[in-house]
C-alpha cells in the first residue's frame, strides 16, 4: 500500500511544538537545559529561577558576585544560549 501523506518525524514534530502552548512550554525547557548543560553545576548551584516570557529571560539568583559578572557578559550569554538551541528567542536577559 502506498502512502500519499509521506512526512518526516521531524517536520512533524518542529509543526507541533509551533503551537502556541507547546511553544511556551518548549522553549521554557529548553532554556533551562542548555542554562544547565552550558553554566555548570556550581553557576546552576548559585540559581534561584529562570524565567522567559515574550524573549526575555529573567535569571534569579543567590549570589552578588555572580550576578555581576554575568551581568558583564549578557550579550555573550545570549549569545551563547541561543546558539546552543538552535533558535534566536533570547533578546534580552535580566539578572536579579
Amino acid at each position: 500500500m502506498k502512502r500519499h501523506n509521506d512526512h518526516k518525524l521531524s517536520e512533524i514534530l518542529e509543526h507541533l511544538v509551533e503551537t502556541p502552548k507547546i511553544k511556551s512550554g518548549y522553549y521554557k525547557v529548553s532554556i533551562e537545559k542548555a542554562w544547565a548543560e552550558l553554566m555548570g553545576k556550581t553557576i546552576v548551584s548559585y540559581t534561584d529561577s529562570l524565567y522567559f516570557n515574550k524573549g526575555i529571560l529573567r535569571i534569579k539568583l543567590t549570589s552578588s558576585a555572580l550576578k555581576h559578572e554575568l551581568s558583564m557578559g549578557k550579550e555573550k550569554l545570549i549569545k551563547l544560549l541561543n546558539d546552543h538551541i538552535k533558535k534566536n528567542i533570547i533578546s534580552d536577559i535580566i539578572i536579579k
